[in-house]
């Protein structure tokens, strides 16, 4: 640049004389060079044309905006202009360009403004000698410095640097044309050279005491899939540690088409502080050949950013497409349980945008102290035209690999804990946006998503304060999903303060200790599904749905055991509550199998129900409709306030036994032809039913408590304010006890029928 302003400089000089009538023509400077003016990209001749610009989706727009998706004309149009870049180098002095470096004076500043050519020597240079660019070139040789400095922009591929020396400005500037990379289409053999090129100058820039590698206009291949016995970390282009690799969006680093089932484009291997900015970074997964069936022949190991034991680390503001596996990949050396693993850990990954990619956007398998924020997640496993996804194809999935021993003890392979994945945005994930398959004390809270949330094996995790919002093509899904059945691992784990909309199922749950709460759900068909549990809160969650046969809290053919069930509010088409099929089996009959249903509003359209259910208790609740009880035993419903026009209060069918209804307040002043406490078996059953202390307002009908062929049950102490009703408490049955049910005038308007009954 300085040395193209005194260049223009003399043009203005002659042009005092000779501009008015006539044309200047520059032709060249020392380097034999065309100067070129405004022939770079971006000003709707350059790159970003929009007519090839290598995505296949022609992005550009005339003007050279790209969208990020590939916005390089695949031809390699410019290296762009070159950063104005600060000069530190003070008292340097001009020398002629037939200067002869051998006559280098020690403790002296040099300016570079013309073009040599070492002819392939090695120079060994006097103690501190200081070059610093302006404008030219050192090529073909070799310098050996002896302390010194050396401006960063007159390293290039052609000049070796040896000895002791440092970089004038830590900050480096890459440009393609001085390090010999091809842009554009290009051949395996040049995509190799792209590779050993960037890391050469990387190599170089860390070695000189450099600390910021800076690259701008660039659209090249990279081979990075043909070392098959090394990590796939060192294939790729592999960053140094202590280093910042920064990209703008004019920054295209591609895959060159391969087909090895593993590859990284970036590297971060066994090293530390490292920065990774800006940038697009292309994979290969739509011109990838898949034809090798051998050691992983799914092909879905191929990633753009490896992290590979890093240790505090950032990936910053790129975006990530196309990869044949992972957008991004954090692991570890070595084995969890053994001594020689080098974790991941300090990571952070924040801003991206990661699209596309064929299995995962992103994988944690080994790690801890991540952070994963503010992220845009796109299309996770999807099929493209040339391409099918391959599971598990999430926005992020968590899946440290771990075996038992022939003692049941955990051996681990791998370890991801503390995890953090917060202020996301996800859509178009094939499975989920995020899935916790196998790690600890993760936290997941305040995304945006469209795809589900999921746990299966973790303790210890947080699933919070997200919005999760379905898409019509997912309407039927679950949004997030808690959980394995049977898993002795998954315990301690929370979901609160989410805002559910539009899923067919808004929270499944499972396994121990676990708290559901605080959360919104909207537009549902099922509000909160629990299975197989010992150890659950579900409180403060409100459910609200208008979709037909919309249920609130639903338990099904499953065993919950420890379950509290509280403070929520429920209003929805079809029950607010059922149980059905729950603790059936000889343990749960036999042990301590408990479900309390306590202090929440239930408003429903249908009758909530309790069939073939055991040890269910409804207290202190406000329904507006009954309660169905079918072939159910060790059931208590106490306390409630029972308001309802449409059915009985509380209907005992067939197959019932020791049941409890206690203290509640039945209120059926607006029904027509109901009872508030009915219970009719189809043959005479022993039910041990209890129904004592209830306070029931019915205004029509014919009788208010009605029971017949259940016999030994208990009825003490009922109030009914009736009116006219004949009939209080009706009877047909054998040994039961009956006293002190009046109405609210005292009378007792009873007609109870059987044998060796008791009054």
């Amino acid at each position: 640049m300085k040395k193209l302003i005194k260049q223009l400089f003399v043009v203005a000089i002659l042009c005092l004389s000779s501009c008015q009538t006539e044309e200047i023509d520059i032709v060249g400077d020392e380097t034999g060079e065309d100067i070129v003016v405004d022939e770079g990209n971006g000003d709707g001749e350059g790159n970003g044309d929009g007519e090839g610009n290598g995505d296949g989706e022609g992005n550009g727009d005339g003007n050279g905006n790209g969208d990020g998706e590939g916005n390089g004309d695949g031809n390699g149009n410019g290296d762009g202009e070159e950063a104005e870049e600060d000069n530190t180098i003070e008292n340097a002095i001009d020398i002629p360009c037939d200067f002869n470096f051998n006559d280098a004076v020690a403790n002296t500043a040099y300016n570079i403004s013309c073009d040599y050519d070492l002819g392939g020597n090695n120079i060994t240079l006097p103690a501190n000698v200081s070059l610093n660019y302006e404008g030219g070139t050192i090529t073909n040789g070799t310098f050996s410095f002896n302390g010194g400095v050396i401006d960063g922009q007159l390293l290039n591929y052609q000049l070796e640097i040896v000895g002791n020396a440092t970089l004038e400005n830590t900050d480096f500037y890459f440009y393609a044309n001085r390090w010999n990379l091809t842009q554009g289409q290009t051949s395996q053999n040049a995509a190799e050279n792209n590779k050993n090129m960037m890391e050469k100058a990387m190599n170089l820039v860390k070695s000189l005491g450099g600390d910021t590698f800076k690259i701008d206009q660039l659209d090249s291949y990279f081979l990075v899939s043909v070392i098959p016995n090394f990590q796939a970390a060192e294939n790729g282009i592999t960053i140094p540690g202590d280093f910042n690799f920064v990209m703008t969006d004019n920054t295209h680093l591609r895959v060159y088409p391969n087909g090895a089932p593993r590859y990284s484009l970036l590297g971060v291997l066994d090293v530390s502080n490292v920065r990774i900015e800006g940038g697009n970074l292309h994979g290969d997964r739509d011109q990838h050949d898949y034809s090798y069936n051998q050691v992983h022949p799914t092909h879905e190991f191929g990633h753009l950013i490896d992290l590979h034991s890093a240790v505090n680390t950032v990936v910053e503001n790129v975006n990530i497409m196309d990869a044949t596996g992972d957008g991004i990949d954090i692991k570890s050396l070595g084995f969890a349980s053994n001594p020689d693993h080098k974790p991941s850990n300090n990571i952070v990954i924040r801003g991206c945008t990661i699209n596309r990619n064929r299995r995962n956007n992103i994988s944690v398998t080994d790690g801890f102290n991540i952070i994963i924020e503010e992220n845009n997640f796109l299309n996770a496993g999807i099929d493209t035209p040339n391409s099918q996804g391959t599971l598990p194809k999430a926005g992020i999935d968590i899946e440290a690999e771990r075996t038992r021993d022939a003692n049941g003890d955990f051996f681990f392979y791998q370890r991801a804990y503390d995890v953090t994945i917060r202020n996301n945005t996800e859509s178009g994930s094939v499975t989920s946006a995020f899935l916790i398959h196998t790690g600890e004390d993760i936290t997941i809270e305040g995304n945006r998503t469209e795809s589900n949330i999921t746990y299966l094996f973790t303790s210890g995790s947080r699933i919070r304060n997200n919005i999760l919002t379905a898409p019509a093509t997912n309407a039927d899904g679950t949004a997030i999903n808690g959980g394995s059945p049977d898993s002795r691992t998954t315990f301690n784990n929370e979901i609160s303060g989410n805002t559910i909309r539009g899923y067919g199922i808004g929270i499944v749950v499972y396994n121990n200790d676990s708290r559901v709460f605080g959360n919104r759900i909207e537009d549902f068909e099922t509000g909160i599904f629990p299975k197989v549990i010992d150890g659950l809160e579900v409180y403060d969650n409100t459910m609200i749905s208008t979709k037909t046969e919309s249920k609130g809290i639903f338990g099904s053919n499953t065993s919950l055991k420890n379950v509290l069930v509280r403070d929520n509010t429920v209003d929805v088409e079809f029950f607010a509550f059922t149980f059905a099929g729950v603790n059936t089996n000889t343990e749960a009959t036999t042990g301590n199998y408990e479900v309390v249903v306590e202090n929440n509003d239930f408003r429903g359209k249908r009758d909530a129900g309790i069939t073939q259910a055991n040890g269910i208790n409804i207290r202190n609740n406000d329904t507006n409709r009954g309660i169905d009880l079918f072939r159910s035993k060790n059931i208590n419903i106490e306390r409630n306030r029972i308001t309802t026009n449409f059915e009985h209060g509380i209907d005992i069918l067939d197959g019932c036994q020791d049941l409890t209804i206690s203290e509640n307040i039945i209120d059926l002043s607006s029904a027509n032809q109901f009872f508030s406490i009915k219970g009719l078996a189809n043959s005479s059953s022993v039910g041990n039913i209890k129904i004592i202390d209830n306070q029931i307002k019915q205004a029509n009908g014919f009788r208010v408590i009605s029971v017949e062929s259940y016999n030994n049950i208990t009825v003490t102490g009922n109030r009914g304010d009736i009116g006219d009703i004949n009939t209080l408490v009706y009877y047909r049955g054998n040994n039961s006890d009956f006293s002190n049910n009046l109405t609210m005038t005292g009378e007792e308007r009873n007609d109870i029928s059987g044998s060796n009954n008791r009054f």
